[in-house]
C-alpha cells in the first residue's frame, strides 16, 4: 500500500481541497488537525492530532508518512526536522503570510526558482523572497536578505 500523504489545515478550504483532491486521485491521505474529531473528512481518510505548537504530536502524525502538505504560518522549523526524522521525503509548503506583511516585494521574488534547503529532504524546498518573514538559508548567493538583515 502506498503511503499517506500528510495534510495539514484539513479543515480549511485549501487543506480540505487538498484533500478531496487527492482522493480523486486514488492516493491514500492522513487529515490533521489540533482536534482531529472536528475534522469534515470521508471515512476513508484517517484523522490524526497534529498541533504545530505542540512538538509531542509531529511522530505520530508524521509516522509513515513520505510526503506532508503544509499549509500554515508561523514558524516550522521544528516540524521540518521531525518530518526529517520520519523519512518525509516531499514537502510542499504553501504560505501566505508574507501577503500580509511584506511592504515592497521584489519584482519575480514568488517567481524564483526554489532553494534547496539544506540539510532536509530532496523535496523541501523554500521561495526567497526579500522581507519575509519566513527564515531560510542565511547564506543564499542571490543577495535576498534574512529578517535581521543579513545577507
Amino acid at each position: 500500500m502506498t503511503s499517506p500523504v500528510l495534510v495539514t489545515g484539513a479543515r480549511g478550504t485549501v487543506g480540505s481541497g487538498v484533500v478531496a483532491g487527492l482522493r480523486a486521485a486514488g492516493v491514500p491521505v492522513r487529515a490533521a488537525g489540533r482536534d482531529p474529531e472536528k475534522l469534515d473528512v470521508p471515512d476513508d481518510v484517517a484523522r490524526v492530532r497534529l498541533d504545530l505548537a505542540d512538538p509531542s504530536s509531529f511522530g505520530p502524525a508524521l509516522d509513515g508518512v513520505r510526503a506532508v502538505f503544509c499549509y500554515v504560518t508561523g514558524e516550522l522549523d521544528g516540524f521540518a526536522a521531525a518530518a526529517v526524522r520520519a523519512g518525509v521525503e516531499h514537502v510542499v509548503l504553501l504560505s501566505s503570510e508574507s501577503v500580509l506583511t511584506e511592504t515592497d516585494p521584489v519584482p519575480g521574488g514568488l517567481a524564483a526558482p526554489p532553494r534547496r534547503r539544506r540539510g532536509g529532504p530532496a523535496g523541501i524546498a523554500r521561495r526567497r523572497v526579500a522581507g519575509s518573514p519566513t527564515r531560510c538559508d542565511d547564506d543564499s548567493p542571490d543577495g535576498a536578505r534574512s529578517p535581521s538583515g543579513n545577507p
